[in-house]
């Protein structure tokens, strides 16, 4: 069946992937074991994952990527009529905005309320404040996209720029998630900086004691997570918008059929991505802002 092949086809290519994943991560292992901790690398020995472990982590993406696609398949009727019929996506409601809001206003809250927080929470106090923050993001993102596109759309004065803007609004849930690593990175920025912000004052207050190498290793640490972010965010943008690119093919090749050169269609698909990622991370500084504020708050509370 339809729905059959759909599974196999995908169990197929996160197979070949986590297998392509598999292997770098093999290929790295020698350069990752010459992390410096404690005063000396680490070694292939102390980061190497055993191989039931591995194998388990091969399987959960494939298993993952079965349970997406049989998702996705249930709203799908696979009948002449079902491939033909064409819904009209959800915009993003003005709720999302109103719910950020409220989720901003609880960490505010957390944060105030930081001296009453025992040393034994602080940790999982702070985990928690990072992890609203991003949800907030995710909360927000389709809405701020949305708002973004709608004042593109009435100040648009060439088809590149009502193209884009068309695209945006088409399904600004779709469009949020090919650039939500942009904003993942941001707060990982911004988590960098209060780090070493914070490991600065530790130095201040441990000059020349043993503690002075555990502080090394955690800027070792915070700059190593800055560049696995980054590198995550780079490849799901590029995967995401290589998977934009081939759902909406009918699109583009009616476009064509019509006449549009196709320069301008890739220069209105960079437009929306530009525009895109420009909301994500003037919306991520803002959460981040706001949200780490809280964290040295409450951090006070193990001073």
């Amino acid at each position: 069946t339809v729905s059959g092949l759909a599974l196999i086809e995908s169990a197929a290519l996160a197979a070949v992937g986590a297998a392509i994943g598999a292997v770098a991560y093999v290929a790295l292992l020698p350069a990752m074991g010459l992390v410096p901790s404690g005063g000396e690398a680490v070694g292939i020995g102390a980061i190497a994952l055993p191989f039931l472990v591995a194998a388990g982590i091969v399987l959960g993406v494939v298993v993952t990527a079965l349970a997406s696609t049989a998702s996705s398949l249930r709203s799908v009727t696979l009948s002449p009529l079902g491939v033909l019929a064409r819904q009209q996506p959800k915009g993003a409601h003005w709720i999302r905005l109103a719910v950020a809001i409220l989720m901003l206003v609880a960490v505010v809250m957390a944060g105030s309320a930081g001296d009453s927080v025992g040393a034994d929470m602080v940790v999982p106090v702070t985990i928690a404040i990072v992890l609203v923050g991003h949800s907030v993001m995710n909360v927000a993102g389709p809405f701020l996209l949305a708002v973004s596109a709608r004042i593109r759309l009435a100040t648009a004065w060439n088809p590149r720029r009502l193209l884009s803007a068309r695209g945006t609004l088409e399904n600004p849930s779709i469009e949020w998630r090919s650039v939500s690593a942009v904003a993942a990175t941001i707060l990982v920025a911004l988590g960098v900086v209060l780090g070493f912000g914070m490991l600065g004052q530790a130095d201040a207050a441990f000059p020349n004691g043993p503690e002075g190498m555990w502080l090394d290793d955690f800027r070792v640490g915070i700059v190593a997570t800055f560049a696995a972010a980054t590198l995550l965010a780079t490849c799901s943008i590029a995967v995401t918008q290589v998977a934009d690119v081939l759902d909406r093919g009918e699109v583009y090749r009616a476009f064509h059929l019509m006449g549009m050169p196709t320069a301008t269609m890739h220069r209105a698909r960079a437009l929306s991505v530009r525009s895109a990622s420009r909301v994500a991370a003037l919306g991520a500084a803002v959460v981040g802002a706001v949200v780490f504020s809280a964290i040295p708050a409450i951090a006070t509370t193990l001073s």
